[in-house]
């Protein structure tokens, strides 16, 4: 019998849907970063590069919030990516944080790390165990909950 913890009896296929606790997050951060850059007691051009900037980053945090379809953990224990339109492969790298209600899967693709936020709501329930399960097995992770 196979000793590996990437082995199991059905592959792990995760789709990832929009999750709404990811997107109130972003918003919420994105919403008091932009309160503290107006209230901060600077001159008006600073405040308005500041609040720039932060817009900026709200709208490209929502576009890469669903810049991954899915993923699915391959035999050998690596990570396929599946983006809109093509996939890659990537490795588990450490620090992935598991949780109750998210898992910040860390990985290497190409040479850069890469961290994919996977809420509870996101995923269908017995993928989000499997998911937490296999990360738990795996490697030691952060344990935030």
């Amino acid at each position: 019998m196979p000793s590996s913890s990437s082995t199991s009896a059905a592959p792990l296929h995760l789709i990832l849907e929009r999750s709404r606790a990811l997107l109130t997050f972003i918003r919420v951060t994105h919403g008091l970063a932009l309160l503290t850059a107006l209230a901060t007691p600077v001159p008006w051009w600073l405040r308005s590069g500041l609040a720039i900037a932060v817009l900026i980053s709200f709208r490209w945090s929502l576009r890469n919030s669903q810049r991954v379809q899915g993923l699915t953990l391959t035999a050998g224990g690596d990570w396929e990516i599946l983006y809109r339109g093509h996939s890659r492969q990537a490795r588990p790298a450490p620090g992935s944080v598991v949780t109750p209600w998210i898992v910040l899967l860390n990985l290497s693709e190409e040479g850069r790390r890469i961290a994919i936020p996977i809420c509870r709501d996101g995923v269908d329930p017995e993928s989000f165990r499997r998911l937490r399960v296999q990360l738990r097995i795996a490697e030691p992770v952060d344990e935030a909950g």
